[in-house]
């Protein structure tokens, strides 16, 4: 692999942390705003789904579309506009002005998703695949980690108003990495004119694998992060012991990102997947369970490294089953079907809270979870690799 590939994919996998940190520091604070501003559980599910309604609607098309822009337009566009999206929160603080932070914040970051993601791919050969997405998931778990601690401190001491202005300027200033790309102004090399629907591409059927993966641990992490500071102030949590409470899952999910290769050596694919699956599944249900501050941070911690098996091993097998030339309409279906159900679980799932309470929706999240992974098993086909399940 040439150098300027190396540099290139190390430089994005910063850019990916630092933006994600910030992403990531706002996302436990939009319910515990949108709850302190007045809104009812299932308000804050509709707030907390609106960040994922543009990408479910269009980043299909917009998928074909950005594969025509240069690498660095659409790294530090996306990065840029996303982190203005949050400052809004700080100029409006209200239900209109978190709604309209999150469509903006939203969006963007789901291009910035598949935007990063193919450069990554394109600074790739196959022997080189997994070692690039690795570098770029790792930085992803980084900034999920930073992101959550930093925007629970920041919010105890300056307020979540505040805390969205200081997050979003440091998304805008690090947009601004992308100067020091290396030959990114250009149109891909391998990016072609795409023939037939992005849908064809479900007839892959280790990409329809890999999306089923990503659907389940996005569910999942987001529920976790959408509802544990709902349940954390019903245990009389602070600010920053809940934002520690997240952050020590993205620890988590950066410590197994390490031992994932050695893992799936040692025990196959399948098994490795099945296993974070259902694991997983446990601790959701446990969560409601346990409200000692002790407890949660463990469960979080376990939680975590089950969680962060999955989305490694769905960028990988996403960048090996899809043709180099439809990079950008398959990932943009990914991040389709992951916003899509983005979209419906808060609501459903707020939903449900309000019937029920808050611990049915870790306990409705945990079967969920359980079921998919004797789907994830029944289609697995042995232990594999990383790039072909």
């Amino acid at each position: 692999m040439p150098d300027h590939h190396l540099h290139n994919a190390r430089l994005t996998s910063i850019l990916s942390g630092i933006f994600l940190a910030c992403i990531f520091g706002t996302r436990p604070l939009v319910p515990l705003l949108a709850n302190q501003i007045g809104a009812s559980n299932l308000e804050v599910g509709f707030i907390v789904s609106v960040f994922a309604v543009l990408p479910a609607l269009v980043i299909v098309p917009m998928g074909r579309m950005i594969g025509r822009w240069s690498p660095r337009a659409k790294l530090f566009l996306t990065v840029f506009i996303s982190s203005a999206g949050l400052l809004m929160v700080r100029l409006f603080p209200n239900m209109a002005g978190l709604c309209a932070s999150q469509l903006i914040a939203g969006l963007t970051y789901a291009i910035f998703l598949v935007a990063a993601l193919e450069f990554t791919g394109h600074c790739s050969t196959p022997s080189t695949r997994d070692g690039n997405v690795m570098r770029l998931s790792i930085g992803n778990a980084i900034g999920s980690f930073v992101g959550p601690a930093a925007g629970g401190a920041l919010s105890d001491a300056f307020g979540y108003e505040q805390t969205f202005l200081i997050l979003g300027a440091t998304g805008m200033a690090a947009s601004f990495i992308t100067v020091f790309l290396i030959g990114a102004n250009g149109k891909p090399e391998t990016e072609a004119k795409s023939s037939g629907t992005s849908f064809k591409l479900l007839a892959l059927p280790n990409f329809r694998r890999a999306i089923v993966i990503s659907v389940l641990v996005l569910l999942a992490k987001d529920m976790y992060t959408a509802y544990f500071p709902l349940l954390g102030k019903q245990f009389g949590y602070s600010s920053t012991i809940i934002g520690l409470a997240v952050s020590v899952n993205a620890l988590a999910g950066i410590f197994i990102r390490l031992l994932l290769p050695k893992l799936n050596g040692t025990f196959g694919k399948s098994a490795v997947l099945t296993g974070s699956f259902a694991s997983a599944a446990l601790f959701f249900i446990l969560i409601p369970l346990l409200p000692q501050v002790s407890a949660q941070l463990a469960i979080s911690l376990l939680l975590g490294l089950g969680l962060g098996i999955g989305q490694p091993m769905s960028m990988s097998e996403t960048l090996a089953a899809l043709p180099k030339e439809r990079l950008s309409d398959g990932l943009g279906l990914r991040i389709s079907f992951n916003r899509a159900s983005q979209v419906a679980s808060p609501v459903l799932f707020g939903a449900f809270s309000q019937l029920l309470g808050l611990a049915s929706i870790f306990w409705g999240v945990g079967i969920i979870v359980l079921a998919g992974c004797f789907a994830v098993r029944n289609r697995a086909g042995g232990s594999g690799t990383a790039s072909h399940p």
